[in-house]
């Protein structure tokens, strides 16, 4: 007998119990695991479900309601088959064999059951009928829950009904949950997470057109509103925006999305959005455990091979098929990405950078040393992409070409990015994007990315700066032009630096010092508390550079407080000490001299005579340089530098010793105010000429004293004299090393002899006055103004040598005499006409030298010393008073006239001199030139020319001389001059007989009066009297003004003299347009041949 209907019936009841158990113990774990876990994924279940009830072209629309503890979701799909009914209490599942399905209409169901045990399901059934049952999950054990799995097919069995028509039904299915208090408030919040999503899930699901969800009485519709193509640079890629609407006010999303057959890669417009913690893996639906992925964008395929949990994919490192079937999906739309940022950027879609981060996250099962690879190419393509937007520059920028702050302060982060924005204002984001990229930059370290060169922290920032290591040749001083913008920057730099790390001021060349250059923070490094560039110039020149470890003083804000500050009289006192420390030897360096003197004028400035006067000057001697300091108490003071004053005394200059006088250097530095102010506190004197109010010793009174005798009057009680004003020149003395001292010989005397003469008597307007002075007693005194005058008379000072034939030198001095001097000087023209110069006698006749006596000794021989003797004693004998004489003698007029009487006489007897030998030898070589000629001599009055330069000839009675024969006249003319004159005289002549005058000139130059000579260079005008008519006649007019008479008319000139003499001036082109002599008298001959 065959039991094998019995077996097959065995086996049926076996397969139906096993599975009963198999969901009541999976049911079982979900409630176990509960709500928290479940507390999204309940919705994504029913929505799968309410996608895959529709046909192939049919669309959906979902309404969801979470109110009052009650879940409702309902969706307008196409009638359930009996069949998934059935799926739904039996929970197994067909979709698998259904390529259009996404759930597992049934399975996937139980996780629905965390709401609530029981469900209330209605619907319609394809064959125009409807039905209204709970599912009841609630159970103690399995024998329960196959009890309330029967009831419940029987609930469903007796609750179909027939329907006339599916059209009057909006929302035909419905899954309804009454949900205790906590399971429904853990659903409110995976509801209100789920609602992020619901905008992809439409952009990925064309059949869902349109999602409503009441959630806590608020309204959230969601709708598809179109769907725009795009043109892809990818081929076999479509691109295409979605446009959705979400609640009431209709507020726009727009989603982007590359996709080919199988896979979408998209984008919210809305980078914000897509920064959220979303899922980022979907299978038409959210993969929830792919928040972890790590990127921004959201990845669509429908060919994931997913976890049975639709928590994520399957990506371990595995050659499983499944696994590399993921990975290549990935992979795909890792190469999308790039793509879909350029789009999104010509979309103008704002903030892509948000997009580009990614971070290492992962999940522990899958292969994440591929994807962190894979990561780290996308990395490099978003380094390379311009699409970084800002207000700081226009355009796009590549993420690699940006400069962004970091450091673990967000105050140091900020301070340092204000910083980098002066030095790459187009190159540095708005501050919260800054945040947002460093993040992003820090996660791709962490994925190992080495292309980190936008992130600029604090060191890296120290390293440019040290990089620029001078100022004025870094990339700051480029970058920063405006000088207070660059101090500010370096204050704030520095700020930046102590709250940082103090010791990076010591790590890097940094800190600027007042070279220029930048330093490291030494020990030796101060702020400025000198505040005077001039000292600090100083210690360049003394190769002790303060600069080198001074702080730049506008940069003392922030350094104030970490270096000490150096001060003035630190300075000063060191400089000081190290200029007195130099060697004479090696004062010989320009740069030492010069630091010398501005120290000096840096001390007269800021008036510290205490430091001066124990200051080490330099002077010059014939050895070299020597220092000395400034004796106050000394009565003859060192002279301030020759070149201030050698101009008005240079022969002083010649006298005076260089030791004696502060070194030239300091005429460079010290202006006239500084020795002013050297002179009042007596440290100096200014020029060689003192005036000063003083109390002489008794030694030097009676140099001044008009009578001698009168000393004892003028001595007080204590035998002193009172203070008086007085002149005299420095250093002017007998004593040692003084001017009288260093002068002893014949030279020496010339010197000084012409000192007094020539520039002391200039300069000492006063070397000639007499005082009077009224003691304490009444008396009256008189005494010379200047003392130098009294010392020159009473010092030994006279060298000279004894006789003309003798180069003996008088080795003692001797008082200056009329004999000496004329010794002294008798060689030396210069002194023997400047000692007849008024003041020169004046002084002379001072100090007891008789002017007369000094002229008539230096005559040089007797006779002339007896026609001086005569004039004298005519002088004294002619009646004159001596008032009378020096009155005649101190007229210029009478001396003047009396010249001019004199220098005539001379002219006549030159021109008489020259007249008597032209005159021979003229009429020589005129009647020698041919015999018929005869030449006859003929006065003709006094009225002739002197001058220096032209000669008319004269005879021996002061007349003019003409020469005639052939009835001609010749006027002869020797001149040096480029006219020839004329008297009124000679002019009227010349006129009266045109035909016959004839008007020779030889030029000085060539007047070697040779007989050739005068034949061939001497000129004969024989036209003169009808050139000269014409100025005659002006002349001869009584209405001619001096302006007419004047004028000039080319050929001749009327010449009025100061006397009022009158002379016509031939011009010299009259002459030498003429023939020569020679050639005249050949013309005069030749009709006779």
């Amino acid at each position: 007998m065959s039991h094998s209907h019995d077996l097959k019936q065995i086996e049926a009841e076996i397969s139906v119990e096993s599975h009963r158990l198999q969901v009541y113990n999976r049911i079982k774990q979900i409630l176990k695991d509960g709500p928290v876990v479940y507390k999204s994924r309940w919705f994504w279940e029913l929505l799968q479900n309410a996608k895959d009830a529709v046909g192939l072209k049919g669309t959906v629309k979902v309404w969801v309601n979470l109110s009052d503890n009650e879940i409702c979701f309902k969706h307008s799909g196409a009638p359930f088959l009996l069949k998934e009914v059935m799926q739904l209490i039996v929970q197994g599942s067909s979709k698998s064999r259904e390529k259009e399905k996404t759930g597992r209409f049934g399975t996937g169901f139980m996780t629905t059951y965390v709401l609530a045990e029981q469900v209330r399901i209605k619907g319609l059934l394809d064959d125009k009928e409807q039905f209204d049952f709970i599912l009841d999950r609630k159970c103690a054990d399995e024998i329960e829950f196959i009890r309330k799995q029967d009831e419940s097919r029987e609930r469903l069995n007796q609750s179909i009904l027939p329907i006339q028509s599916f059209d009057d039904i909006p929302y035909a299915t419905s899954f309804t949950y009454y949900c205790d208090p906590n399971t429904f408030q853990l659903a409110l919040e995976g509801m209100n997470e789920n609602l992020l999503v619901i905008p992809l899930v439409l952009a990925f699901n064309s059949k869902i057109n349109e999602f409503q969800a009441i959630v806590g009485g608020k309204s959230n519709r969601f709708e598809v509103v179109d769907r725009q193509p795009l043109k892809s640079r990818i081929e076999n890629v479509l691109c295409e925006t979605v446009t959705l609407h979400i609640g009431e006010v209709k507020k726009e999303i727009k989603i982007t999305a590359l996709s080919e057959e199988d896979l979408s890669v998209v984008s919210f417009h809305d980078s914000d959005t897509s920064f959220r913690n979303l899922p980022r893996l979907f299978f038409a639906f959210p993969l929830l455990d792919s928040r972890k992925l790590g990127i921004q964008f959201f990845i669509n395929s429908e060919s994931f091979d997913i976890r049975p949990e639709r928590e994520d994919i399957n990506l371990g490192e595995s050659e499983d098929e499944a696994i590399k079937n993921n990975k290549d999906l990935l992979e795909r739309a890792f190469e999308f990405i790039p793509e879909l940022l350029l789009i999104l950027k010509e979309q103008g879609v704002e903030s892509l950078h948000k997009l580009i981060r990614i971070s290492s996250n992962g999940i522990d099962s899958w292969d994440n040393e591929w994807l962190r690879k894979k990561k780290l190419r996308l990395i490099d393509s978003f380094l390379e992409a311009e699409i970084i937007r800002s207000a700081h520059w226009q355009g796009e920028k590549k993420l690699k070409e940006l400069v962004l702050a970091k450091d673990e302060s967000e105050k140091i982060t900020n301070d340092l990015h204000e910083l980098l924005r002066v030095l790459y204002p187009e190159a540095t984001p708005e501050l919260e994007m800054l945040k947002q990229l460093t993040q992003t930059i820090d996660d791709y370290k962490v994925l190992g990315t080495s292309q980190i060169e936008m992130i600029w922290e604090v060191e890296r920032l120290c390293e440019y700066v040290e990089r620029g290591n001078i100022l004025e040749d870094s990339e700051l001083f480029q970058k920063i032009p405006v000088a207070e913008i660059r101090w500010n920057w370096l204050n704030s730099f520095y700020s930046i630096l102590k709250l940082k790390d103090r010791k990076l001021f010591s790590e890097y060349a940094v800190i600027l010092n007042q070279l220029g250059a930048f330093v490291q923070g030494a020990n030796n490094l101060r702020t400025d508390g000198v505040n005077d560039g001039e000292l600090l110039n100083i210690s360049t020149l003394l190769k002790k550079e303060l600069r080198e470890n001074l702080i730049e003083q506008k940069l003392t804000t922030v350094l104030n407080e970490l270096y000490p500050k150096l001060t003035r009289e630190e300075v000063v006192s060191n400089l000081i000490t190290s200029l007195n420390k130099f060697s004479e030897e090696e004062y010989n360096d320009r740069d030492l001299r010069f630091a010398n003197a501005r120290m000096l004028k840096w001390l007269i400035d800021h008036k510290d005579i205490d430091r001066i006067k124990a200051f080490q000057i330099l002077v010059l001697s014939k050895s070299g340089i020597i220092k000395k300091t400034f004796d106050t108490g000394a009565k003859h003071k060192l002279l301030a530098p020759k070149h201030k004053w050698n101009v008005d005394f240079p022969l002083f200059a010649e006298l005076v010793r260089t030791s004696d006088c502060m070194h030239n250097c300091y005429v460079d530095f010290l202006g006239n105010e500084d020795f002013v102010y050297l002179e009042e506190n007596n440290c100096i004197v200014q020029t060689p000429l003192i005036k000063k109010k003083e109390r002489l010793n008794k030694s030097d009174l009676p140099k001044l004293l008009i009578n001698k005798s009168d000393i004892v009057k003028f001595l007080n009680e204590q035998g002193e004299p009172p203070e008086i004003e007085l002149n005299d020149f420095v250093l002017f003395t007998g004593s040692d090393g003084h001017i009288f001292k260093n002068r002893q010989s014949a030279k020496g005397a010339l010197d000084i002899l012409r000192f007094v003469l020539q520039e002391a008597t200039v300069n000492d307007r006063d070397f000639n006055q007499v005082q009077t002075v009224i003691t304490g007693d009444g008396i009256e005194v008189q005494l010379r103004k200047s003392l130098w005058v009294g010392r020159l008379q009473e010092v030994q000072w006279v060298y000279y040598e004894r006789d003309a034939s003798s180069s003996e030198i008088v080795e003692t001095g001797e008082l200056p005499s009329s004999h000496n001097i004329a010794k002294l000087i008798e060689k030396v023209e210069e002194l023997k006409q400047l000692i007849k110069t008024p003041r020169s006698a004046e002084l002379l006749g001072l100090i007891g030298v008789s002017v007369a006596d000094l002229i008539r000794s230096l005559l040089p021989n007797k006779r002339e010393q007896a026609d001086w003797d005569k004039a004298f004693m005519k002088l004294l004998t002619a009646g004159l008073s001596a008032e009378d004489a020096n009155k005649m003698l101190n007229d210029d007029k009478t001396i003047e006239e009396f010249r001019k009487r004199e220098k005539n006489r001379e002219l006549i007897k030159r021109n008489q001199k020259l007249g008597f030998g032209l005159e021979a030898k003229f009429k020589n070589l005129v009647e020698g030139f041919d015999s018929r000629f005869k030449v006859e001599r003929r006065p003709f009055g006094s009225d002739f020319v002197i001058e220096d330069d032209f000669v008319d000839i004269v005879d021996g009675q002061q007349k003019e001389l003409l020469f005639g024969f052939m009835n001609k006249l010749i006027e002869l003319k020797v001149t040096g001059r480029n006219y020839a004159a004329m008297t009124p005289l000679q002019a009227q002549t010349a006129v009266d007989r045109k035909e016959d005058f004839i008007l020779v000139v030889l030029e000085v130059i060539n007047a070697d009066f040779s007989e050739q000579s005068i034949l061939d260079n001497a000129k004969a005008v024989d036209d003169i009297g009808y050139i000269i008519q014409q100025k005659f006649s002006e002349y001869t007019s009584y209405t001619s003004s001096e302006s007419n008479l004047i004028r000039d008319d080319n050929k001749v000139q009327i010449d009025i003299g100061d006397g009022g003499d009158i002379r016509f001036r031939v011009k010299q082109e009259v002459w030498r347009e003429s023939k020569s002599l020679r050639e005249y008298l050949e013309l005069l001959i030749k009709p006779e041949l």
